[in-house]
């Protein structure tokens, strides 16, 4: 079985220590894999566009599974290898975790600069369904994969787990275990939303339109697909 992860990635100083953390993880869990640190390159972050581009590069050397993983997201080995044995024949996505741990500033800080362990560090449960996915090529294509009209980030994830709830008829496939995300300087403020963010949640609620047509599988398809 060869292993590709992939981490989108452009360098930012709030992100950094989060991402040398994450790329030595894999190095040190999953010696076996090639990483793909991946940057669609334009002016504008494109996170849809740049897992897209990471997925045909992998895909590319003929790796037979992929974790896309967030720069600032750690799971854990044992749940890891158990979706990746899972998704090689059940052409899903699965996320190795049911707990999104998600560390506040104060929390990060404690481990970066104090050396307080994960497992240690008090979290906020989130009900997010990115940080870690593990699938294989056709997997992801099958989805269309994700739709680069959403630009910049935000509710990418959201529309392709709902694509993947109406292909599959179910949501993606959760195993026991938990990921741990560091906080860090957001682009948009949540409450404060930017033109883009707003456009990106305008784009999902056409999503949720589409999932409730009568040729849901055909549509949200084209969906994902068109170009605007």
């Amino acid at each position: 079985m060869k292993i590709g992860v992939i981490i989108p990635w452009r360098e930012q100083p709030s992100r950094l220590s989060a991402f040398l953390e994450v790329h030595k993880w894999y190095e040190d869990n999953l010696p076996e894999a090639k990483i793909y640190l991946v940057d669609k390159g334009n002016e504008i972050w494109e996170m849809s566009a740049t897992r897209n581009l990471g997925v045909r590069l992998a895909e590319q050397d003929n790796c037979d599974i992929l974790i896309i993983n967030d720069a600032d997201t750690i799971p854990q080995i044992g749940p890891l290898r158990e979706a990746m044995e899972a998704a090689m024949t059940t052409n899903m996505i699965h996320n190795p975790y049911k707990i999104y741990a998600l560390f506040s500033q104060r929390q990060t800080d404690l481990h970066f600069n104090e050396g307080v362990p994960l497992d240690s560090l008090k979290f906020i449960p989130n009900l997010s369904c990115s940080g870690t996915w593990v699938l294989t090529p056709k997997a992801w294509w099958d989805l269309g994969g994700q739709d680069e009209k959403f630009i910049k980030w935000g509710y990418e994830d959201s529309a392709q787990r709902l694509v993947h709830q109406v292909i599959h008829g179910q949501s993606f496939v959760q195993h026991s275990g938990i990921v741990f995300a560091f906080s860090h300087e957001l682009q948009d403020n949540w409450n404060m939303p930017s033109l883009q963010l707003r456009k990106n949640q305008e784009l999902f609620k056409k999503y949720l339109n589409v999932a409730k047509t009568s040729d849901a599988k055909e549509n949200i398809l084209a969906l994902v697909k068109a170009k605007e």
